[in-house]
C-alpha cells in the first residue's frame, strides 16, 4: 500500500540571478514500510525534494505546482499548524549536518522532551526523560550522557541521536537526508545499519536521500535517480542494477567501486552539471552523454514506463 505519493512536484528558488527550477515535474511513491532510496550529485535537487515533502523550505523556495500526499492526505493543503503537527508525529526527518541541526547549548535531554512534550502536552516531562533514556538505548548511546551538549559527541553518535529524533513519535515516514555524510565508512555502515533497524522497529517507511548509488543499491528497495532537478530513472534496485537504462545511471555505476569485480576500475563522469540558470535546450544530461544524438539537443524527453515499475527518460528507450 503507497504511503507517500510525489506527483508532478515543481519546487523553485527566487534568487536575484533568476528563478532556479530546483525539482521540475517530479513523480514518485513509497509503499508503507519500504526504503526507496533518491540518489544523484551535488545539485540535483535532491535535497530541495526532501524539504519540499516537509515543507520546510527558506524563505526563497516555493512549490509552483503538483501534490504530496501522505496516506492520501494533501500535504500541500494543510495550514503551517496543521504541518506542524505533521512533522515529528507523521514524518520524521534527518538533516545533513547533525551539529547544526541540534541546538549547540541545550542538553540532549532537552531536545528529546521538547519535542515529545510539544506533540503530546498531557504527557509528563518525567515520562518523556524517560523516553529518551529508552529511546537513547536504542540508538547506542548511554542514557547518562543525556545531560551533555551537542559538541561533547562525535560525528556519528550526533547523527545517532537524530535518529532517535526522527522516530521519537513513532512516525510513519523518516526522511533521511545524506545521513552519513563526513563519517568513515565503518560509521556509515553502523548508522545505516541503525536506520534498517529503526525502519523495522516503528515499522516505518523510509526515503534515503545521497550521492552514494552503493549505498542505495545495498539498502534500498527502489530508487529514483535525479539529474538537475528531474527523475531520470526509477525503478526497483534489481533493476537499476542489472537493467540500468538511462545514461547517466549507468555512469553512476561505473562510478561505484565493485569488490567483486577486481578487474573494473571506478570512472569518473566527465563534465559537469548544468547551471540551473541556464539549462541545456534539450535533455540536460546531454552535454555529458556518450550517446547522445542530434535530437538530444533539441528535445527534452518524456519519462516513460519500459517495465513493471521501471520509468526511464532517454530518446533511446523511446522517450
Amino acid at each position: 500500500m503507497v504511503l507517500l505519493n510525489v506527483n508532478s512536484l515543481t519546487t523553485e528558488y527566487r534568487t536575484e540571478a533568476g528563478v532556479i527550477r530546483a525539482v521540475d515535474d517530479v513523480a514518485l511513491s513509497v509503499e508503507r514500510t519500504s526504503m526507496l532510496g533518491i540518489v544523484g550529485e551535488s545539485g540535483s535537487g535532491k535535497s530541495t525534494l526532501g524539504l519540499s515533502i516537509i515543507r520546510l523550505l527558506p524563505p526563497m523556495g516555493s512549490i509552483v505546482k503538483g501534490s504530496i500526499k501522505l496516506d492520501g492526505k494533501d500535504l500541500l493543503s494543510l495550514s503551517e499548524e496543521e504541518m506542524e503537527e505533521i512533522r515529528g508525529r507523521k514524518i520524521g526527518y534527518i538533516f545533513q549536518d547533525p551539529l547544526t541541526s541540534l541546538n549547540p547549548v541545550g542538553k540532549i535531554k532537552d531536545h528529546f522532551v521538547e519535542l515529545i512534550t510539544n506533540h503530546e502536552p498531557d504527557t509528563p516531562v518525567e515520562q518523556a526523560v524517560e523516553r529518551t533514556r529508552e529511546l537513547l538505548a536504542q540508538v547506542g548511546i548511554s542514557p547518562e550522557r543525556m545531560d551533555e551538549y551537542p559538541h561533547q559527541f562525535s560525528g556519528g553518535m550526533r547523527q545517532r541521536i537524530m535518529i532517535g529524533l526522527a522516530v521519537a513519535l513513532r512516525p510513519d515516514l523518516i526522511v533521511a537526508d545524506e545521513p552519513t555524510t563526513a563519517l568513515d565508512v565503518i560509521v556509515q555502515a553502523k548508522i545505516l545499519g541503525l536506520l534498517n533497524d529503526m525502519q523495522k522497529t516503528y515499522d516505518a517507511a523510509v526515503v534515503l536521500i545521497t550521492h552514494n548509488l552503493g549505498i542505495v543499491l545495498e539498502r534500498c528497495d527502489n530508487i529514483a535517480v535525479m539529474y538537475a532537478g528531474q527523475v531520470v530513472e526509477s525503478g526497483s534496485s534489481t533493476d537499476i542494477y542489472g537493467d540500468p537504462l538511462h545514461p547517466y545511471t549507468r555512469a553512476l555505476l561505473d562510478t561505484t567501486p565493485n569488490v567483486e569485480l577486481n578487474e573494473q576500475k571506478p570512472k569518473a563522469i566527465p563534465g559537469t552539471p548544468p547551471d540551473l540558470l541556464n539549462l541545456p535546450r534539450g535533455c540536460r544530461f546531454e552535454p555529458r552523454c556518450p550517446v547522445a544524438f542530434d535530437r538530444c539537443k533539441s528535445e527534452i524527453p518524456d519519462l516513460i514506463r519500459k517495465g513493471s515499475g521501471h520509468d526511464v527518460r532517454c530518446f533511446r528507450e523511446g522517450g
